[in-house]
């Protein structure tokens, strides 16, 4: 493994640790030091990742009901970025799945999840 390599994958660990820690440590109903979604203060709609860091302060202290709640999106989202980073960045998946994974197909069924979603939790 190359030094330059090395590097990343200890600030990319470290940089994950330390958000695992804030989102476990600070509710984000309860704290300021969480943005607002600029979304929800302009509009009032709920936009797709509304509910996003509350939900996963929820899967990080093991409740899966409020997570979902605040926003099952997350729960397809989370796999699917964790496979596109793990097919990135490794040799774990294959690099002939790409195209299962980032094609022109499933992103474009992602992005249509993504609009019917957003307008299932404003209707």
């Amino acid at each position: 493994m190359s030094l330059k390599r090395f590097f990343f994958i200890a600030i990319t660990v470290t940089f994950i640790s330390g958000c695992f820690y804030i989102y476990y440590s600070y509710n984000p109903s309860n704290t300021a030091l969480f943005p607002k979604c600029p979304s929800k203060v302009v509009t009032s709609y709920d936009c797709p990742g509304c509910g996003s860091q509350r939900a996963i302060h929820a899967i990080l202290h093991g409740d899966f009901k409020t997570a979902w709640d605040l926003n099952a999106l997350l729960f397809f989202l989370i796999p699917y970025v964790i496979l596109v980073l793990l097919m990135e960045h490794t040799s774990m998946i294959p690099i002939k799945y790409r195209k299962y994974l980032i094609g022109k197909w499933p992103i474009l069924i992602l992005l249509i999840s993504i609009i019917v979603f957003t307008i299932y939790r404003n209707v």
